[in-house]
């Protein structure tokens, strides 16, 4: 009676009667990871905050809106009056509708008032109270910028995730599923990876990977069936993408034969 053993890449067969070591059914580690990947990143678009008013981490605003009138005092006739929002849309294009309704002339979404009218006296509950001039001695009357409908983190995450592109046609993408967004939350990165094995079938065994997804030990078996000197491949795996800041692959892939 013969005893098998198993050692590194395949079974052995110790002789009961000789002693000596001959394989029972030996194989070559030809095990080999292929990937899949798909990815995405946005980045938060609108108005910031004012200075003085910056919060941490900062902020973003879709829409801002322009009102107000200033007078001049000895006759209460108005000097300028804004009216009118610029608005972020979702593909982070910003169209403006606000002007200088006494002069009808139309500001785009970067106009500040300060640089529209010179000494303007801005209020805003985000405005640096540093940007608050008067218009003059015989002016009156407060101009507005107020800032609404913030992009939030949680946004942003949403959209990256629904901006995920198709996964590689070939299995020629990059390893590992990925996450990022930054500490000052403006920037989401994101990738998502599958994986396979391929191995050329081995003659007269099966054939067992095991390997480390992340932290989790994993293993897959061959059953033996298929044309010995092909390509065979397991079944394929999702990564799950990561909620915080990691990359999530594969580790410590290892193959050995067994006995069908």
């Amino acid at each position: 009676m013969a005893l098998k053993l198993k050692a590194g890449g395949g079974l052995f067969s110790v002789s009961a009667t000789t002693g000596k070591l001959s394989c029972a059914c030996c194989c070559t580690d030809t095990t080999a990871i292929e990937w899949k990947s798909r990815s995405a990143s946005k980045t938060k678009c609108g108005f910031s905050e004012y200075s003085g008013y910056v919060s941490s981490p900062p902020k973003r605003y879709s829409v801002k809106t322009l009102s107000g009138t200033a007078i001049y005092v000895p006759d209460g006739s108005p000097i300028w009056q804004g009216s009118g929002s610029g608005i972020y849309d979702s593909s982070c294009a910003c169209t403006s509708t606000m002007m200088e309704v006494l002069s009808s002339t139309s500001l785009p979404c970067s106009a500040t008032i300060a640089s529209t009218i010179g000494n303007a006296n801005i209020r805003s509950s985000t405005q640096d109270a540093s940007d608050r001039a008067a218009f003059g001695p015989n002016s009156s009357g407060t101009i507005s910028y107020d800032l609404s409908s913030e992009y939030t983190t949680a946004t942003l995450k949403s959209n990256t995730t629904a901006a995920l592109s198709a996964y590689t046609a070939t299995w020629t993408g990059t390893a590992g599923s990925y996450y990022n967004l930054t500490t000052d939350e403006l920037t989401n990165s994101i990738r998502q990876a599958k994986y396979r094995f391929s191995f050329t079938i081995p003659s007269g065994t099966c054939y067992k990977i095991e390997w480390t997804e992340g932290s989790t030990p994993m293993s897959w078996e061959w059953d033996g069936t298929g044309t010995p000197g092909t390509t065979g491949y397991s079944p394929e795996y999702e990564i799950p993408i990561p909620t915080t800041n990691t990359t999530v692959t594969v580790t410590g892939i290892s193959s050995t034969c067994t006995g069908c």
